[in-house]
């Protein structure tokens, strides 16, 4: 394991979230805070469990559950 994937599952969704909280804090704007809170909600509940089913059928099955056990999927050492 190296690089951003030995962090994080999804390094691209959490970018994505860095980059739209950073935009909501740059903007001081409490209203465009519901796009990083949209964004949690659809990456977490919607495109990771389907992103995740094809990676253990690719990868196999119990090598993806090792990897998901030591690796958090969207949050480094959160969640």
């Amino acid at each position: 394991k190296s690089g951003l994937s030995a962090i994080v599952r999804h390094p691209n969704f959490f970018g994505d979230l860095l980059l739209y909280i950073g935009w909501n804090l740059l903007s001081n704007n409490v209203w465009t805070l519901i796009i990083p809170c949209y964004q949690f909600y659809y990456f977490y509940f919607q495109l990771i469990p389907e992103l995740e089913t094809y990676l253990k059928a690719k990868y196999g099955h119990k090598q993806f559950e090792k990897y998901a056990q030591d690796v958090k999927a969207l949050i480094p050492f959160i969640i």
